[in-house]
């Protein structure tokens, strides 16, 4: 398969080594020879560049005449490794606009919940975490409650420790860079916050573009999230039918917001994933 993605398909192969790639994946420009369009001769052999040329379809592009000069020859063979982290120094994911907060498009919403509302069972001791009645309603504790410094059920305050990965099959995506118990916060989902109308023109622009990927979360009638174009590290986040993560909406001192938990415990460097279908 292709030595950067690992995937067997569509790939082209040397035709005096075993190297093989994906023309998009490998970190050297490739002609692949007018006879046998699954072969190419890679960096390695230098002195077949002249019958790769020979053989190769004539063109007037000024970029493609570049592209077919061999590349300068090192007395090296590189390993797997040493191309996978050029690999990754080139292919970044596609830009947006990093944000902190959702940037609201419509006039903000307040929910009917009293922002003076807080917890009142819970003892001086109590961390929140089962018995609290914030928690249970998807409330964030705040001044009201009569929790203390302990209080564990204030998620929104700090992100985990997550990193932008290239996937194998699921384009980009986002693994955990520390262990997570179930029910952790994780991180929350921003972007702009968009109604029902603005909604629909920006899928006809995603559909004429021919734009595949798009980060929309639908929360309520005329309360979309859209982190298209301005966003955090959750956009990233794949689906799954057997996922690791949940989408919840909470309410924070009066406003919603949307965030991903921990559905069960997650190792160091496993992806996480969510089901796009299900949301609470």
């Amino acid at each position: 398969g292709c030595i950067i993605c690992k995937q067997k398909m569509f790939f082209w192969r040397c035709g005096r080594c075993t190297v093989a790639a994906h023309t998009k994946c490998a970190p050297w420009p490739v002609i692949h020879l007018k006879d046998d369009r699954g072969s190419a001769i890679c960096w390695r052999h230098p002195s077949d560049w002249l019958l790769q040329n020979e053989n190769a379809e004539s063109t007037s592009s000024i970029e493609e005449v570049f592209c077919r000069l061999p590349l300068p020859y090192v007395n090296k063979n590189f390993s797997d490794s040493t191309i996978r982290n050029f690999a990754d120094a080139v292919y970044k994911p596609p830009p947006y606009t990093a944000i902190k907060r959702n940037i609201y498009l419509i006039k903000k919403k307040r929910t009917g919940v009293r922002v003076d509302t807080g917890c009142t069972d819970c003892r001086a001791y109590s961390t929140c975490k089962e018995d609290c009645e914030c928690r249970a309603l998807s409330l964030s504790c705040s001044k009201n409650c009569r929790c203390s410094g302990l209080c564990t059920n204030k998620p929104f305050c700090k992100d985990k420790k997550i990193k932008i990965v290239k996937t194998h099959q699921c384009g980009w995506g986002a693994v955990a860079l520390e262990p997570l118990e179930k029910g952790d916060f994780i991180v929350e989902y921003v972007g702009e916050v968009i109604d029902d109308t603005t909604c629909e023109q920006r899928l006809r622009d995603l559909e004429k573009r021919g734009d595949k990927n798009f980060y929309m979360c639908e929360i309520s009638k005329d309360f979309t999230i859209d982190a298209t174009f301005k966003g955090n590290v959750s956009r990233f986040l794949n689906h799954s039918c057997e996922p690791n993560c949940k989408l919840e909406k909470w309410q924070v001192s009066g406003e919603t917001r949307v965030g991903f938990f921990a559905s069960r415990a997650i190792k160091i460097g496993e992806p996480l994933t969510y089901e796009y279908r299900k949301s609470s």
